[in-house]
């Protein structure tokens, strides 16, 4: 070990003093032929263990190097990271308004097409309160609000005003087992109540049992219970009970409104002028109407062709008429 390390550093030193000769020679070649040829013939020789020895050192050089710049390094990390989050929050920002957008626009849709003028509020509270399904908006009566008001958001009935304070407002959800609204078959007109039953479908009691309704059919406020405005979207049939009694039939509804993400809902402060009927409910397809069918028209008999058996005989008819005939005169 003694001899290698000895070896080692005798090596070491004959190449530190033939760099400084070819230095030296390097130096006071200047044009100089001889020393020319004699630093390139050094060249020859020493260029290997130059390439060596540098491709040993230089390794271990940008390691110092890079040590030297890691805390510069880490400083620029630490910006980068700190750019990156304020990029993710200003998007998060961007997406809350474009929702929130989405929001009103819907709402100011439907309240057009109903002619309801409402008060815009925002849900600060949301939950069972007290085994009740109700909702905190940051509205009171300083805005116009009072209690029974219906509260409804882009999508459709949301519930009642419950309780009115200056600032705020608590709101009784749809969704609630105590709430209760008249809701009407948009397209057959069969009415009956329809009571809220927490996260699962609400039901609706038809009035009638024999009433026509099918899965798919869509229900609006009737509005002549518990002062709800008319015309109201509330939700879609999803099925039909089997199972009929002298006076009433079940039907299951899911409701229009996602109750579990609540925002922006407007409260009706002034009903439309008259009821708005299916006017807001803009992809319902339109109502089928009746049509007369009118009594085919007998030919009379005459002479020249007999009456067949049962065939009135041959007097004057006239083209059925539509509606209230008017009644003959008597000379």
């Amino acid at each position: 070990m003694y001899r290698d390390s000895r070896r080692i550093r005798v090596v070491l030193a004959l190449l530190i003093l033939t760099s400084f000769t070819l230095i030296t020679i390097d130096y006071r070649a200047g044009n100089g032929t001889a020393l020319r040829s004699l630093r390139t013939g050094a060249a020859a020789v020493f260029g290997p263990v130059e390439r060596a020895v540098t491709s040993v050192v230089r390794p271990i050089g940008n390691a110092l190097s890079t040590l030297g710049d890691l805390g510069s390094l880490d400083a620029e990390a630490k910006k980068l990271r700190a750019e990156n989050a304020d990029l993710k929050n200003q998007l998060h920002q961007v997406d809350d308004l474009r929702r929130e957008n989405d929001e009103l626009r819907k709402l100011n849709g439907l309240a057009a097409r109903g002619g309801y003028r409402t008060v815009r509020c925002r849900v600060i509270a949301l939950g069972p309160d007290n085994f009740e399904w109700t909702a905190t908006l940051d509205c009171g009566s300083g805005d116009g609000l009072k209690k029974d008001q219906t509260v409804l958001n882009g999508d459709g009935l949301v519930g009642k005003v419950l309780a009115v304070g200056p600032f705020s407002a608590q709101v009784l959800l749809a969704i609630d087992p105590e709430f209760t609204v008249i809701g009407r078959l948009a397209a057959h007109g069969s009415t009956g109540p329809v009571t809220g039953n927490g996260l699962d479908p609400m039901e609706m009691e038809l009035l009638s049992p024999v009433a026509p309704v099918s899965k798919g059919e869509a229900i609006v406020s009737n509005g002549v219970q518990g002062g709800f405005v008319a015309g109201v979207p509330v939700g879609v049939v999803v099925s039909v009970s089997k199972e009929r009694s002298v006076l009433t039939r079940k039907v299951t509804v899911q409701p229009f409104v996602s109750f579990t993400s609540l925002d922006i809902v407007g409260v009706v402060v002034q009903p439309p002028r008259t009821d708005p009927r299916n006017a807001v409910l803009a992809t319902l397809p339109p109502t089928p109407k009746p049509t007369p069918t009118p009594t085919p028209t007998q030919v009379p008999c005459t002479g020249a062709s007999p009456c067949p058996s049962g065939s009135p005989s041959a007097t004057p008819t006239q083209a059925p008429t539509f509606g209230t005939p008017t009644p003959s005169r008597t000379p």
